[in-house]
């Protein structure tokens, strides 16, 4: 005689209430019944929790809703065996910790819940002793007609007051949290804006020190120029009183008492007129060589200064302040007149002499 057919489980959701302590729960009282004649063995289950947003508490949801998690079937003291009838009670539930409670209630925003179980199941018949029985693997149905097979359950806003206060939670703690959130979430954006400003700050800074250093240098080259014209007069004053003094000693030298002293001592005055000259010249040409170094010191701040804000990321603007600065303070170190000179040796004299003062301080 053939056996019959099996018939899947019905289940349906009989109520919902939540479980404080430590680790808070959302239960969920399902009702299961076995239209066999047999009993059955429940051998795994596993159910997924879904929730639909409604405006109204009756209306019942048209597609799965939101992922929450997937429920744990609480065994004790419910026995995991399956009689024939409608007195089959599981109970399953959510663990419903304060990140999930949070973002159900801001997700939530005051509306009624609809939630929807999809479980599967596997169930192993009782049978006459020593016969094998048979294994029912199928989806737990729903037993009201509708497009979803999933079990659902509708909560109305009063009614889910009521489970957060015995779940432990309650409507300010998620609002607290979502304003912590927030709060978080504002530090984070000012930090942002703060590095963002910082690094802004220091560009700005790398600009300004080049141009005010770049001024700097503009001073110092008309400092410079104003220094060069005393030694300019001075060389054309020794130049003609050379050109005086040779004129009178050629007149002199006509006359009868023309000898070998006066002619020593015409050489002596000469001489000296002629190295006064000659320093002269060398401290004039000094200071317009140091001018042009400034000047040309100058130009390089001016001109790296705007290209330091055209460069595109911080870095490049790090390595362009870098090489800005070291191209401004070495131009200029090696003389253009030769590192032996007697003009290169005047203009490092005239360097020490002008940073005496600095070098006092430190």
């Amino acid at each position: 005689m053939p056996q019959e057919q099996l018939k899947p489980l019905v289940g349906k959701i009989d109520r919902i209430y939540g479980e404080g302590g430590i680790q808070p729960k959302l239960h969920f009282s399902i009702s299961v019944n076995n239209k066999n004649d047999a009993a059955f063995d429940l051998l795994s289950i596993r159910a997924d929790l879904y929730v639909e947003f409604m405006q109204s508490a009756d209306m019942s949801p048209s597609q799965i809703g939101r992922y929450l998690g997937n429920l744990i079937m609480q065994i004790f003291p419910t026995s995991p065996s399956i009689s024939p009838g409608e007195n089959n009670p599981w109970d399953l539930y959510l663990p419903l910790p304060l990140p999930l409670f949070s973002e159900l209630e801001q997700a939530r925003e005051g509306h009624n819940l609809s939630f929807q179980i999809s479980a599967s199941y596997v169930a192993l018949e009782r049978s006459a002793e020593g016969q094998a029985g048979r294994t029912l693997s199928t989806e737990l149905t729903r037993s009201q007609p509708g497009s979803l097979t999933a079990l659902t359950y509708q909560v109305a806003k009063s009614q889910w007051e009521d489970d957060l206060k015995a779940l432990g939670y309650a409507r300010e703690l998620g609002e607290t949290r979502q304003n912590i959130t927030k709060f978080l979430g504002n530090i984070a954006e000012a930090k942002r804006q703060a590095e963002q400003w910082a690094s802004d700050a220091k560009i700005a800074s790398m600009v300004t020190a080049e141009n005010a250093l770049a001024k700097v240098h503009a001073a110092e080259e008309s400092k410079l120029r104003k220094s060069a014209w005393p030694w300019f007069a001075a060389t054309i004053a020794a130049a003609a009183a050379i050109g005086t003094l040779i004129s009178i000693f050629l007149q002199h030298s006509w006359g009868s008492q023309f000898g070998v002293p006066q002619a020593i001592l015409r050489v002596g005055a000469l001489a000296v007129l002629g190295y006064v000259f000659a320093a002269c010249f060398r401290l004039y040409r000094s200071y317009k060589h140091l001018e042009l170094i400034s000047r040309h010191r100058a130009n390089i701040g001016q001109t790296l200064a705007a290209l330091l804000t055209a460069q595109p990321s911080p870095e490049a603007k790090n390595v362009l302040a870098g090489i800005a600065a070291h191209q401004m303070m070495s131009f200029g170190g090696i003389s253009l007149t030769g590192k032996e000179s007697d003009d290169h040796e005047i203009s490092a004299l005239i360097e020490f002499l002008k940073n005496l003062p600095e070098y006092k301080k430190t």
